[in-house]
């Protein structure tokens, strides 16, 4: 479970604070306990003349601050960048790519080599790419796909993400309630007059 809560540079952090004391009360009063040693805070902040200085407690323990953090098996990070998500992706890509070495030593055909890939190696690979594949660097995707390109897997795995990303955002479009809708109606003019020479800027917005 994750709690966020929005800090404003021109007045105190007493709401985000306040938040954080409703849930740990709310938890106490369904019987839950809190493991404050696995919940950890993550501040995203851009401003450079902002910090927050105060520690958040809970049941009178500091909650840890980090830069980087795993919720639902993908990694954030404070800055929005992806290094270290696409740096754990990769080791797990290597490990079942080098599992795939040793099954090639069966000399499969072709068939069963892209089946073995398709169904253990490439969902690793597309877990959670809605949200992060078009956001990292062109260097994380050529490191991501390089052990599938030398594996001459057939795919274009560009299209499927990109099919993925359409489909969730047409979700989010049909649903009059879900909150991006509201912020996309909201700021559709800027929305549609964004231009930019790259493309990683331009797919950021599909």
């Amino acid at each position: 479970m994750a709690i966020v809560g929005l800090l404003n540079h021109t007045k105190p952090d007493d709401y985000y604070f306040q938040t954080i004391n409703d849930f740990s009360a709310w938890c106490k009063d369904c019987n839950l306990i809190l493991n404050t040693d696995k919940t950890k805070e993550m501040i995203i902040d851009f401003s450079r003349t902002f910090s927050v200085e105060l520690p958040v407690f809970i049941d009178s323990k500091v909650i840890e601050r980090v830069c980087t953090f795993k919720y639902l098996g993908t990694f954030f990070s404070e800055d929005l960048k992806w290094h270290k998500n696409s740096e754990e992706i990769f080791k797990n890509i290597k490990s079942r790519f080098n599992a795939f070495s040793k099954f090639k030593s069966f000399n499969p055909s072709s068939t069963q080599c892209n089946h073995f890939i398709q169904s253990l190696i490439l969902p690793v690979l597309l877990y959670n790419s809605e949200l992060w594949f078009y956001s990292c660097t062109d260097g994380e995707r050529t490191m991501l796909l390089s052990y599938f390109e030398r594996a001459n897997f057939d795919c274009d795995i560009h299209s499927v993400v990109r099919k993925r990303v359409l489909k969730t955002a047409e979700k989010f479009f049909n649903d009059p309630e879900h909150i991006l809708n509201h912020c996309y109606k909201r700021g559709r003019r800027s929305f549609i007059s964004a231009k930019s020479k790259t493309t990683r800027f331009c797919d950021s917005f599909i």
